[in-house]
């Protein structure tokens, strides 16, 4: 029997997060089994018997792996000795590898565990091999049009976002990654080669009070209007402008 090494994490601040749901054959949420993040090895194959962070998944199927430092990772679902790896294959040789970011959080779209033929699983498999393709890294900051000086600003959170089907539908499968915005209002992550919906907000979940997006733009792109096409090589930098509004109730930072 392999023995297992969990590694050591870093701190908070230098780690990033990563999010996702686990589906059972029979395409439902799949509660209390067990997943864990897998380093890889010097050949770029995950190393099933070293995990990096591990838990088991809630009533709904949903995991978070936080704390985990930044490299490249398998995730590793079901039991020891009959392991399912992302994105639902039973072979690690089939698995696919994510970037962990620091300060990022990375959603990962559902899988199933052993094999399913639905149309939900194949076309979860059809992105997750798209996803395994090498991204690009996007840089941008935040602004604000007046004269609230951005300091009193809450820390921000950008997310970047993509739905299976139109723009319009609600699709079946997705996948989502966000980063915090920096004190100097930048922010910076590594996207894969997808078309995405840009969205801004507290990174504390609460209401963003007191201000509405005015404007989000790359060069003389509207990101309000249009998805970013991050198939294509992309230049410059994600501007994101704030409007501050009227508000009946003080700011809460």
């Amino acid at each position: 029997m392999k023995k297992l090494l969990l590694i050591a994490l870093l701190a908070q601040g230098d780690t990033g997060t990563i999010t996702g749901r686990i589906l059972g054959r029979d395409g439902l949420p799949a509660a209390g089994v067990r997943v864990a993040i897998a380093s890889s090895d010097a050949n770029g194959k995950i190393a099933s018997e070293i995990l990096t962070g591990i838990t088991v998944t809630d009533e709904t199927g949903h995991y978070r792996i936080e704390n985990i430092p930044p490299g490249r990772y398998g995730i590793v679902a079901g039991a020891v000795a009959a392991p399912t790896f992302y994105p639902g294959t039973t072979n690690s040789s089939g698995a696919n590898l994510l970037t962990i970011q620091r300060g990022a959080t990375t959603a990962v779209l559902d899988f199933a565990l052993g094999t399913s033929s639905s149309p939900q699983t194949q076309i979860i498999v059809q992105l997750s091999q798209q996803l395994a393709l090498p991204g690009q890294v996007i840089v941008g900051k935040v602004v604000v049009d007046g004269s609230v000086i951005s300091s009193f600003l809450p820390t921000l959170n950008v997310t970047f976002s993509w739905m299976s089907g139109s723009s319009n539908s609600t699709g079946i499968a997705g996948y989502v990654v966000s980063t915090d915005v920096k004190l100097d209002n930048s922010f910076r992550l590594e996207l894969k080669p997808m078309s995405y919906r840009i969205s801004v907000g507290r990174a504390d979940n609460k209401p963003l009070d007191g201000f509405v997006v005015k404007s989000i733009t790359l060069g003389t792109i509207d990101l309000l209007r249009e998805e970013l096409k991050a198939d294509r090589p992309l230049t410059g930098e994600i501007i994101i402008t704030l409007q501050p509004v009227p508000t009946s109730k003080p700011i809460k930072l």
